[in-house]
């Protein structure tokens, strides 16, 4: 068996359908707008602003309108570029779900003016009651005095669901304000879920991956790497915040590497990792401070050092739940950011299902797989995924994840997929046929992790998208779809 399979691709033709509303119409960018902005001024409710591969060096404002706004091929393929220009996209006007910002990369924003911070929203601005649908985006490279990411003001109550948001920063306080939100900020409820928060930073502020001054919650997210003063991963004041199946890992700060409670807040933590944070007090949480009450209620989570990682300050209470471990999670590879469980985690199957809020992980896998919740953001599955950017010329590794012994462990790949599986035996089928396959491998090692270096071939020239399922476990099921986006 050779270490590199080179996945080959001869004719192919891809096909993109979209599912509306007899009266909604289509308008495309740049087809019939170069512009995006100038499509969304033409939109009216319920239209659809469809976005074609490539990169749009504008800042764009939704205007209220009851709309989505969608790039045809994904993030990695379809950027939109702040220019250092303020804040990328912006919800000024009492926006609802109805509003929805779908499948960019959002970077190189600066943030807008706001009652709280001199400038926050880099990547994206919520204020005026807006309340829109933030998902499948990847929120890169913007900075802000508040919300260096996505920033939403009090009265504002978006879904931030699905996305990447990596490497924002905030800076410069305003006056009585520590600058806050490397990645998410917000001054009222939130409802964050299957995103992964990661290498943000709030370098003399609070709230390196999210801030959060209204009572909200926080699910399914991975949270990892990012750094702060306060709340290196998660930091919150004056409110109620709900934590559930979050891994929270790799975060720093000098109070609460992995979470923060600042002042007066009270927190309910559950079925969650807590790994590898660091702290000078509470290197997996820190709770309030001597002149204010803050409470923490923790459960059924996986705490390195277990209550030894909590800084409990003078006059603040906290509930340690009997169902709390203190165990390596044993995560697939955390030193290249891969925070899926592998077969031999103690995560697996000791969650409570009675806090799951969701069900389904933060990659949409189905939750719960086995009768019991895991802890944490990854809900074990014997799943197919890849690990790094696909571009002509380059590499990623397939991952495959599952017993270990399993054999044998066969794979395909498609151009195309069904919309609707076919029932097989073995599982759902996803592949539109032909599909190129079986590639059949060896058997999952004892790490429970099968990896598979792959070639993308320099020609054809992204962007495309490319899917592949595999037949793998004891006894054989299919695994999930995996969609490959190539650059």
């Amino acid at each position: 068996m050779k270490d590199k399979i080179r996945i080959l691709f001869c004719g192919v033709s891809f096909f993109f359908s979209l599912l509306l509303a007899s009266q909604a119409a289509v308008i495309h960018v740049p087809g019939d707008y170069s512009a995006i902005q100038n499509a969304i001024d033409a939109a009216v409710a319920g239209d659809v602003v469809l976005v074609a591969p490539g990169t749009y060096v504008e800042n764009i404002d939704f205007k209220g309108k009851a709309i989505t706004v969608r790039s045809e091929l994904g993030p990695i393929a379809t950027v939109i570029d702040g220019n250092q220009l303020g804040s990328v996209v912006v919800f000024q006007n009492n926006e609802s779900a109805d509003s929805i910002l779908d499948g960019f990369t959002i970077q190189h924003g600066t943030g807008s003016s706001n009652m709280f911070f001199d400038l926050a929203g880099g990547g994206v601005f919520c204020t005026k009651k807006a309340s829109p649908v933030i998902r499948n985006n990847r929120v890169r490279w913007n900075s802000a005095c508040g919300g260096g990411g996505i920033f939403a003001n009090a009265g504002c109550f978006p879904l931030i669901k699905g996305n990447l948001i990596c490497e924002n920063s905030v800076y410069d306080p305003s006056p009585g304000n520590p600058p806050a939100g490397g990645g998410i900020a917000g001054m009222s409820a939130l409802d964050i879920s299957s995103n992964v928060v990661s290498r943000n930073n709030a370098v003399d502020g609070i709230g390196g991956g999210i801030f959060s001054e209204g009572d909200s919650t926080i699910t399914d997210n991975i949270i990892a790497n990012n750094w702060a003063s306060e709340g290196g991963g998660i930091a919150c004041d004056l409110c109620t915040l709900v934590v559930k199946n979050n891994t929270i890992t790799g975060n720093s700060a000098v109070a609460g590497g992995g979470i923060s409670a600042i002042l007066d807040s009270d927190m309910t933590v559950a079925n969650t990792i807590l790994w590898a944070n660091s702290a000078r007090y509470g290197s997996a949480i820190s709770v309030g401070n001597t002149w204010q009450s803050s409470s923490l209620d923790i459960d059924y989570c996986d705490v390195e050092r277990g209550v030894g990682s909590i800084y409990l300050a003078q006059g603040c209470s906290m509930n340690w739940g009997a169902h709390n471990i203190d165990s390596d999670p044993f995560f697939s590879e955390p030193g290249l950011e891969d925070y899926h469980l592998s077969h031999y985690s103690p995560c697996k199957d000791v969650g409570d299902n009675g806090a799951v809020l969701t069900g389904e992980d933060f990659e949409g896998d189905p939750r719960i797989a086995y009768g019991t919740v895991d802890m944490g953001a990854d809900e074990f599955h014997a799943r197919l995924y890849y690990m790094g950017d696909a571009i002509p010329g380059g590499s990623v590794d397939l991952k495959f994840v599952g017993l270990p012994g399993s054999s044998p462990v066969g794979f395909w790949v498609a151009f195309n997929v069904l919309e609707t599986p076919v029932p097989g035996a073995y599982g759902d089928w996803w592949l539109l046929p032909p599909a190129i396959g079986p590639f059949f491998l060896g058997s999952i090692p004892a790490s429970g992790v099968y990896v598979l270096p792959c070639t993308i071939p320099a020609s054809p020239s992204g962007p495309y998208n490319l899917y592949l399922q595999a037949i793998m476990g004891t006894p054989l099921k299919l695994t999930n779809l995996c969609t490959m986006h190539v650059e």
